[in-house]
């Protein structure tokens, strides 16, 4: 008698500590190897935010910049950019089960960075020199997801520092400053 091949369903571990912990290696690898580069609807998220995160490019441009990375203030760093915000935010959806809050990304991007009184693209370069070793599997993820659209290294900087923003606006740490 012969036995049916056992079905391969993609099984995302349970992560209720996500944002405040980084994606764990099994997650980072189904969701950077298979969700972020298959999911139709990341491209859509993507096209919506094109019209709403070019301050937050801005001041990612001028961050990394700072940091001596050089990128082109150029369309295709821009969709790179605002495609890691959306990947960011399957990402959170995937391993919390809850929608990324728009609401309060807006109001700490207005608050924090926008509008803020200092430089906050100096913060925000300091920041991402960590990012990648305080969440490496998140970063991990980003970034395969870029490889797979073979993303210049440009566009892979622009990619994981908007995933990066995305990130920080949803993180516990900014409840404290509210």
């Amino acid at each position: 008698m012969e036995h049916p091949k056992p079905s391969k369903l993609i099984v995302l571990e349970p992560q209720p500590d996500f944002p405040g912990e980084d994606l764990t290696d099994h997650n980072a690898e189904i969701i950077g190897g298979y969700y972020l580069q298959h999911t139709p609807g990341l491209r859509g998220e993507a096209e919506r935010l094109y019209d709403h995160q070019r301050t937050l490019f801005e001041l990612a441009h001028l961050s990394l910049l700072l940091r001596g990375i050089t990128i082109d203030n150029a369309p295709t760093e821009y969709r790179s950019f605002v495609q890691g915000f959306a990947c960011y935010e399957l990402i959170q959806t995937l391993v919390t089960s809850s929608a990324y809050d728009i609401d309060r990304g807006a109001l700490r991007a207005d608050l924090h960075l926008i509008n803020s009184l200092n430089a906050p693209f100096i913060e925000i370069a300091e920041r991402s020199v960590l990012w990648p070793f305080e969440r490496p599997n998140t970063f991990r993820a980003i970034v395969m997801a870029g490889e797979a659209l073979e993303e210049s290294e440009a566009q892979l900087h622009a990619r994981t520092i908007g995933a990066q923003l995305a990130f920080e606006l949803q993180r516990p740490l900014f409840d404290l400053a509210e």
